[in-house]
C-alpha cells in the first residue's frame, strides 16, 4: 500500500512538472521568484532545479544535467524510486533499504547524499553565474 502511495506521489509530481512545461500550470505563480537571486544577483542552491526538472520530464536528459546537475540527479533518483515502488506494488518485491530496521539509516544516507549533490550543483551554477558576470 505504501509503495502505491509513493508511486502515485512521484508520478503526480512529474505530471505537475509536465503540465507546467506545457503552460497548463503556472510554475512562476506556484513557486514564485527566487528571493536570494533577486537580493544578491547570484543563484541560490535550488536555482535551476525547476528548469532542470522541466527538461527531464520532456525527455531532454542531457539538457537537464546541463541546466542544474543536482536537478538531473534528483529526477533520476525519483524516477528510480518510482520504478522500485511500482515493482513493489505489482510484484510484491521487498527492498532491504526500506525495511523498518534499515529505514532510519537509508533516510540518513539519502539526506547526506542529497545535500552533497545539491552543494555540487550549486557550485556549478555559482561558477557559471560568476563567469557570466565577468565575461
Amino acid at each position: 500500500m505504501i509503495a502505491g502511495v509513493v508511486f502515485c506521489c512521484i508520478v503526480g509530481g512529474f505530471a505537475f512538472l509536465w503540465a507546467g512545461s506545457r503552460g497548463i500550470v503556472n510554475l512562476t505563480y506556484t513557486f514564485g521568484e527566487c528571493g536570494f537571486k533577486q537580493e544578491y544577483e547570484l543563484p541560490c542552491p535550488g536555482c535551476g532545479v525547476t528548469t532542470s526538472c522541466l527538461a527531464f520530464v520532456n525527455g531532454h536528459f542531457v539538457e537537464s544535467f546541463n541546466d542544474q546537475p543536482a536537478g538531473g540527479v534528483l529526477c533520476c533518483f525519483f524516477a528510480a524510486v518510482g520504478l522500485c515502488s511500482l515493482a513493489s506494488l505489482l510484484f510484491g518485491v521487498r527492498w532491504k533499504a526500506v525495511e523498518p530496521c534499515n529505514l532510519a539509516r537509508t533516510i540518513k544516507y539519502f539526506v547526506i547524499c542529497a545535500l552533497i549533490v545539491l552543494a555540487g550543483g550549486w557550485a556549478v551554477t555559482m561558477a557559471r553565474a560568476i563567469a557570466q558576470r565577468q565575461g
